[in-house]
């Protein structure tokens, strides 16, 4: 299997302009490189013989840049995983390979182990708990209490222009006529389905090129009248997920890619962002929540070397939870079974699955530096 070819296949069909944005992003950076091509990840992860792993309900693109802080539906802000785009139903150690390559990837491949073991205690003990500010710790806390303190009027004034979205080139970009009047249409469909639809009175709506995963997707961000000050509402496009079909799993019937994210998001988040929701238009379904601006999650590179080993701990304890909430939910492994999974893994299978991990931190530096000579080119 050509596996940069397995990238560039994901890229059909997508923005030119917004494609180039994102090779240009992997090319500079062996991090972004891996953010940006999960589908080569699972291809890698998936080719090789799995022991004894029970079926989950994954977050789909567990490393680390895939946690962060939001508020979430009942307005308290919580720390969380945050983007699941390629949730699905999958071996527990698709989520925790994806975790653990990242950390060798980036050179802190020491702090793999720790994230393991924060894993499979939390996992063993049976039941999800969450972090929000009273037990966060370092980091986490201080992002916790901007988000939990943040006044939503001030917030808005530094995301617009007079009474229309700011256009500033690196997160958002103004929209051709006629893709405006489609997203929006697709747009006011769905808020007239909502319980206070004059609540998404859509007021502006442009182009967003935040993430990097979905970026040459269709992303859109709405500003809305709100009640008593306005907000915006992030308008993904769904895609696959890049982990399903190398699971080895029939997976459960949704009516789109956008159910399927809202619904994972809903099952496994401690409490599901803020105005999630989905829908569909002219072959595409989207996927609608409260705009999560990019500060609001870890700066993963510029923490002291506690709050790395914070951060790794508390990372895997999110990740154990996150399984639990998901347990004996359309057929995955019941909280029994997963207390056994990781009561029983033992040293020789946690350094089996780190060998893994390094093995597939090497390939992915090896294909990095093939895909830097080949971004450049305009490949289709």
């Amino acid at each position: 299997m050509d596996l940069l070819d397995l990238h560039f296949r994901s890229e059909q069909g997508c923005d030119s302009s917004l494609i180039r944005l994102k090779r240009s992003k992997m090319a500079g950076d062996v991090l972004n490189f891996y953010r940006g091509s999960p589908q080569i990840f699972y291809a890698i992860w998936g080719s090789v013989k799995r022991r004894a792993s029970p079926l989950g309900w994954l977050c789909g693109d567990a490393h680390w840049e895939n946690v962060g802080s939001y508020k979430g539906k009942n307005h308290v802000a919580y720390f969380d995983f945050t983007d699941f785009d390629h949730g699905c139903l999958a071996p527990l150690d698709f989520d925790l390979g994806r975790a653990a390559t990242c950390l060798y990837l980036i050179g802190m491949g020491e702090l793999a182990g720790l994230f393991l073991s924060a894993y499979t205690k939390q996992t063993a003990a049976g039941k999800p708990y969450h972090i929000e500010n009273e037990v966060a710790k370092g980091t986490v806390a201080r992002l916790l209490t901007k988000v939990q303190t943040r006044s939503q009027r001030r917030f808005m004034r530094q995301r617009m222009d007079g009474h229309r979205l700011l256009i500033d080139d690196e997160e958002t970009y103004a929209l051709p006529p006629k893709e405006k009047r489609e997203a929006s249409a697709v747009f006011k469909k769905w808020a007239a389905t909502t319980k206070d639809p004059s609540f998404f009175r859509l007021e502006d709506l442009c182009g967003s090129c935040t993430g990097l995963g979905i970026l040459g997707h269709h992303r859109y961000l709405a500003l809305v009248s709100g009640k008593k000050a306005r907000h915006i509402i992030d308008m993904k496009e769904a895609v696959p997920s890049a982990a399903a079909p190398f699971s080895g799993v029939r997976q459960p019937s949704w009516a789109n890619d956008a159910e399927r994210i809202a619904e994972v998001q809903r099952m496994i988040q401690y409490v599901p962002i803020a105005r999630l929701g989905w829908t569909k238009g002219r072959g595409r379904s989207f996927v609608l929540s409260e705009y999560q601006p990019a500060e609001d999650r870890v700066d993963s590179l510029a923490l002291s070397k506690g709050e790395y080993r914070d951060f790794a701990k508390q990372w895997g304890q999110l990740l154990a939870w996150s399984h639990l909430r998901g347990a004996g939910w359309r057929e995955a492994a019941t909280t029994s079974e997963l207390v056994t999974f990781a009561s029983d893994f033992n040293a020789k299978k946690r350094r089996r699955l780190l060998a893994r991990a390094r093995a597939a931190a090497v390939r992915m530096r090896q294909l990095f530096e093939q895909f830097r000579l080949l971004a450049p080119q305009d490949k289709k």
